[in-house]
């Protein structure tokens, strides 16, 4: 995935799942969240990828095996993710955490390497850095950015460290103790529940 497609993906991402914007200009219709035609994140190049998911229906991302397990009710499944009208366009609601899946997809041999990366710190820089059930813990900031910067240059890796400290996912941030915390049982579930999808006719 190039910076460009990354880009685009992750402010549609950040767009569709922004609890507390200012922005009000939508309203619910059944399955949909419908904004105004003429939405920030609507406009222009911006609707490119939106116009290319207008062709694909909910029932055609998720694997066999995930529609068995569910069981997704028929007028959810034959629901497309985004239709546009003349003066508005709604957007399946949960399209946004789909799009976080998809770059996740599109990143997979990087999320897996850093999995790997993580399992590795914890066991070889225990001075610096504790763990439990659910979390990493780095004890300052500035360890942390100097073990990341094993990764400058590595621009799937920047991208999925962007991902999951500069945008919604909420998978890395700072405590207010001042340390690093890494949501590592949700990076590791989040790595399974790719198998879950089928982002075939997104490419």
């Amino acid at each position: 995935m190039n910076k460009d497609l990354y880009n685009e993906l992750q402010f549609l991402y950040v767009s569709l799942t922004e609890r507390f914007s200012k922005y009000s200009d939508y309203h619910y219709d059944g399955l949909y969240k419908c904004y105004n035609g003429k939405y920030f994140f609507l406009r222009d190049e911006k609707r490119k990828f939106l116009k290319k998911l207008s062709t694909i229906k909910i029932g055609e991302i998720y694997s066999d095996k995930y529609k068995e397990e569910i069981g997704f009710p028929q007028q959810y499944i034959n629901s497309f993710l985004v239709i546009f009208h003349e003066d508005k366009v709604c957007i399946i609601d949960g399209l946004g955490q789909i799009i976080l899946y998809y770059i996740l997809f599109l990143l997979k041999l990087e999320l897996e390497a850093f999995i790997n990366e993580l399992n590795d710190a914890k066991e070889r820089l225990k001075g610096f850095i504790t763990s439990d059930e659910n979390f990493i813990y780095f004890d300052y900031v500035t360890f942390f950015e100097n073990w990341a910067k094993k990764f400058k240059g590595n621009n799937g890796m920047e991208m999925l460290i962007h991902l999951f400290t500069k945008t919604n996912s909420n998978i890395i941030t700072i405590s207010f103790s001042g340390k690093i915390e890494i949501n590592f049982s949700k990076i590791k579930e989040m790595y399974s529940r790719l198998e879950y999808f089928n982002f075939t006719k997104w490419q």
